[in-house]
């Protein structure tokens, strides 16, 4: 049987823009477990993350997701006005919202992605986040936006009127905010880290194209802050999705990784296949709903 509930929330970045946040969980979660937070990585929603979601919630844990401003999603703004500190606010409100929504002092972060380095810097900073869990994390974020970019915008001193990825035009705000508060090197990086405490995950992909494992084994390496655990992902691509049994390979592993994090006895197992499409089936009714009435009362 199905028991899960869903809902949607609202919740506000400090200076006061809408997040949208999802939460689900079960009659059967362990009220004793700490509380998840997904980050989607960047051009992706909440909906992509339905089967992790209910992985987590089939096996006894509350979840919450949230999309960012500035991006795409139920958020407020749109992804021209993207930056990495958007986004790293986003995450704080999210984190510290499902605090309070739970009455739990501590959550674990799993991000994917670009998110993973907004992760690293938030939990640096913020003593709600009991560890990061990241999937493909991007670490040097110069040599990534390389790569999907094709060209070194780190340095330039004339910049490009948009940049685009998957069809979306992303303005170059995103450029000046990662010179203006240094994201964009791997040292930078690093010297977050090293003030992590808390244990930090990564699953590195094998054939991941825009992330280089090297720079993940130095970072975690130098930036030994607190526990580093990495694991390596044979045959999988930078997005998990495209390959369905290595997804299913990471969302065992990973549930793995929380139940050893939480202390819970046991072996994880995966939710009927039923219940992941009815769940899928909704969130996606419920984003075309919600897009669709936003851009009626925008018109």
């Amino acid at each position: 049987m199905n028991d899960m509930m869903f809902n949607s929330h609202e919740t506000l970045t400090r200076d006061g823009r809408k997040v949208a946040v999802w939460t689900l969980c079960s009659n059967h979660h362990d009220k004793q477990s700490i509380p998840i937070v997904i980050g989607s990585g960047f051009a992706r929603r909440m909906h992509h993350f339905t089967s992790l979601a209910t992985y987590a919630v089939h096996n006894g844990f509350f979840v919450s997701r949230y999309d960012p401003v500035n991006h795409v999603g139920l958020s407020e703004g749109d992804i021209w006005d993207f930056t990495l500190s958007d986004s790293l606010e986003s995450l704080r409100a999210a984190v510290d919202w499902t605090c309070e929504y739970t009455g739990s002092d501590q959550v674990i972060v799993v991000a994917t992605s670009l998110t993973a380095r907004v992760a690293y810097e938030l939990a640096a900073q913020n003593h709600h986040i009991a560890a990061v869990i990241t999937a493909v994390g991007v670490t040097n974020i110069r040599d990534t936006f390389s790569k999907v970019f094709k060209a070194d915008y780190s340095s330039f001193d004339e910049l490009p009127d948009y940049l685009e990825f998957e069809g979306r035009k992303i303005g170059p705000g995103v450029i000046q905010d990662a010179q203006v508060h240094e994201w964009w090197s791997l040292e930078r990086c690093i010297e977050t880290l090293k003030r992590v405490e808390q244990p930090l995950i990564n699953f590195i992909g094998s054939d991941d194209p825009w992330v280089n494992s090297d720079d993940i084994h130095k970072a975690f390496s130098t930036g030994d802050g607190g526990p580093r655990k990495l694991l390596t992902l044979e045959r999988a691509p930078h997005d998990l999705g495209r390959n369905a049994a290595v997804a299913q390979t990471f969302m065992t592993h990973l549930m793995e990784e929380l139940f050893t994090l939480n202390r819970v006895q046991g072996t994880p197992t995966a939710p009927p296949f039923d219940v992941i499409t009815q769940q899928a089936l909704l969130e996606r009714r419920i984003q075309r709903k919600t897009t669709r009435t936003t851009e009626i009362s925008a018109a």
